[in-house]
């Protein structure tokens, strides 16, 4: 059946006006429809939680998105939606891990961490450079509650004793200006490791004087 779906806004929904076949009373779009809606208007970072939610809980896979994506030619948004499927793809399963694969491996040349891999049988890392024995774990917020700190300080210790390092990184280390000293922070460690390099700058790096990336190392 074929329905119209036109309402006003409300907290928690949203609606799209729209001509497709749909299931249920009301009546409702399929998962993979609905998420492709919600990424034709949604930034990258947004984008990136929406499909790496999805994907991370096992409730579709980017190979059916990229068939539906396939099935919308005029779909907003299309470039940038089939490089998240290929980031989440690969492991980057938050706004924040992606914005560490792009802004700081990707744009200065590191070589690029395992993601969502197990060191130890108990713990998933955020970003593994298993070659060099640096792990790198992602908080996307500014507070942890009592629990979850237990949680990181106890997975940590138990990686310390496989004689790994652990980074931690949260937006403030991988977005603007600071990318490019998280990316100098673990550049410096690979190359003490047997990493052969080199670093690359990137755009930014080259427009930002030297004294202001101290500053940023200092904070």
């Amino acid at each position: 059946m074929f329905v119209v779906v036109a309402r006003a806004p409300r907290a928690g929904w949203r609606f799209i006006k729209s001509r497709r076949p749909s299931t249920g009373e009301p009546p409702r779009t399929g998962l993979n429809e609905t998420i492709l809606d919600l990424c034709a208007q949604a930034d990258p970072d947004e984008m990136t939680a929406i499909v790496a939610d999805a994907i991370s809980s096992r409730r579709t896979s980017a190979k059916r998105l990229l068939a539906e994506l396939a099935r919308r030619p005029r779909q907003r948004n299309r470039t940038t939606l089939r490089e998240v499927l290929g980031d989440v793809s690969r492991g980057a399963h938050s706004a924040l891990g992606r914005r560490c694969l792009i802004d700081v491996e990707r744009a200065h040349a590191l070589p690029e961490a395992a993601r969502q891999q197990h060191p130890m049988a108990a713990h998933r890392t955020d970003g593994w450079y298993r070659e060099y024995g640096l792990l790198v774990e992602l908080d996307s917020t500014l507070h942890h509650s009592g629990g979850a700190t237990f949680r990181d300080m106890s997975r940590e210790n138990d990686h310390a004793l496989l004689g790994l390092t652990t980074f931690r990184f949260g937006w403030r280390h991988v977005t603007g200006v600071a990318a490019c000293h998280t990316a100098r922070l673990i550049s410096q460690f690979v190359l003490s490791r047997g990493w052969e390099g080199p670093l690359r700058p990137c755009r930014r790096c080259r427009r930002v004087p030297p004294a202001e990336l101290i500053q940023i190392r200092a904070r």
